[in-house]
């Protein structure tokens, strides 16, 4: 890729596997560096160099998570979850039984 290569907030979002408000908030709150589209004013565009640079120095929270569209969760069994919490609410979040025995 051509550090020049100019990325939309959309492309960000696909490339990165995240929702697309996520690349959003960074750019609306200044966190990650953009400029408007000469073509479309209401896109934002984001430099290559300027995106893995912020990948680069963002701590991993700050990053956001993949969206899990499609993705099979399996329960482990686990009792010990102080390594791994993200996989201990989504065992929770599995396991709950709705109103009406829905899942």
């Amino acid at each position: 890729m051509s550090e020049d290569r100019e990325l939309t907030v959309a492309e960000i979002a696909t490339t990165l596997g995240l929702n697309i408000s996520t690349p959003r908030a960074w750019v609306s709150t200044g966190r990650l560096a953009a400029h408007r589209d000469q073509a479309n004013p209401r896109r934002w565009l984001v430099y290559q160099h300027d995106l893995d640079r912020f990948l680069d120095s963002a701590p991993r929270a700050d990053i956001g998570r993949p969206k899990a569209r499609g993705m099979v969760i399996e329960p482990t069994g686990r009792e010990d979850w102080s390594d791994a919490p993200e996989q201990a609410t989504l065992d929770l979040a599995t396991s709950l039984e709705l109103p009406g025995g829905r899942r």
